[in-house]
């Protein structure tokens, strides 16, 4: 069975499902997607001969109504949508798309949804593995930080192994370590790059937090830091740090926007007005068009651009 899935790039609920795909299905494409506006999207669609697959999944991001109608009528019904950002609900009108932020109590992740769809729906011993079944849970908790909700002690090894070795690593890592382990655990080779990781983590925030911006952008006052790495710990520390502030605004300059809170604040409707979306405490939206040439033009007056 051929599959195709487009994804996130930018954390392990997004990359994670293709690890479950790639368990379960013959044959499996996938496109991470850095910015998934419809643009950014549809123009994937010249890129693949999609007639091929015989399932076309999205997971972890979502895209207009207007642009998912698109698809679903091109991909013959073949197309299905698992996300977890509450703020596109209302688009589960249609059969085709799940998107669930809470579950049985418990916060809901792309991963997981897209898991449980997978375990429904076919007949694979890879996904009664207690070592997938606890990967599976380390997404939902890590992506919803829903640790200290559901009484969990924090594990951050997901998104430490994916800062130390890269998407492609990750994905080959897992993939191989479900297969051969019946229960989760960390190597022991691989215990000192954890901890030497979660240092790096705390010099950046430290870091960062030096060059941190307050202002207002009303209602709310906030914290702008210019950073590329770490978003959620980055957001959550600096917002725990400086309570004084609504939010905590993460401008990554070659990717997206993202807004972390830890307070009575729903950012995804602050994310919805620069047009992004996301969950009541932690959400994400697009840069502006030509945000990099005009820097340059800002930087280098009279500056001409021949390509970009």
């Amino acid at each position: 069975m051929n599959v195709f899935i487009f994804s996130h790039i930018a954390d392990c609920d997004g990359i994670t499902p293709i690890i479950l795909s790639k368990l379960v299905f013959n044959n499996v494409d996938y496109k991470l997607l850095d910015n998934p506006c419809d643009e950014e999207f549809l123009k994937t669609l010249t890129e693949y001969d999609f007639s091929k697959y015989d399932y076309i999944f999205m997971t972890d991001i979502c895209v207009s109504e207007e642009t998912l109608l698109k698809l679903n009528k091109e991909f013959l019904n073949k197309f299905k949508v698992f996300d977890h950002h509450i703020s596109r609900s209302h688009l589960n009108k249609y059969d085709y798309i799940n998107i669930v932020d809470i579950e049985n109590g418990k916060k809901q992740s792309g991963t997981s949804l897209y898991y449980d769809y997978l375990c429904k729906t076919f007949e694979n011993e890879m996904l009664n593995k207690k070592s997938l079944k606890e990967l599976v849970n380390l997404v939902r908790l890590s992506d919803t930080s829903s640790w200290e909700k559901e009484n969990v002690e924090p594990n951050s090894v997901l998104t430490d192994y994916l800062a130390i070795f890269g998407i492609d690593e990750y994905i080959n890592y897992f993939y191989n370590f479900i297969i051969n382990n019946e229960q989760f655990f960390i190597e022991e080779k691989l215990k000192f790059l954890m901890e030497a990781e979660f240092k790096r983590k705390q010099n950046y925030v430290d870091e960062k937090d030096k060059g941190l911006i307050k202002a207002y952008i009303k209602p709310y006052k906030v914290g702008i830091v210019f950073a590329e790495n770490y978003r959620s710990f980055l957001g959550n520390t600096l917002a725990k740090r400086h309570m004084d502030l609504d939010f905590i605004i993460i401008i990554n300059i070659s990717r997206s926007l993202s807004y972390r809170s830890i307070k009575d604040v729903d950012v995804s409707k602050f994310a919805s007005i620069y047009g992004g979306n996301g969950h009541f405490n932690a959400a994400g939206g697009p840069l502006p068009d030509n945000l990099k040439e005009n820097i340059i033009r800002q930087i280098f007056e009279g500056v001409d651009i021949i390509e970009s």
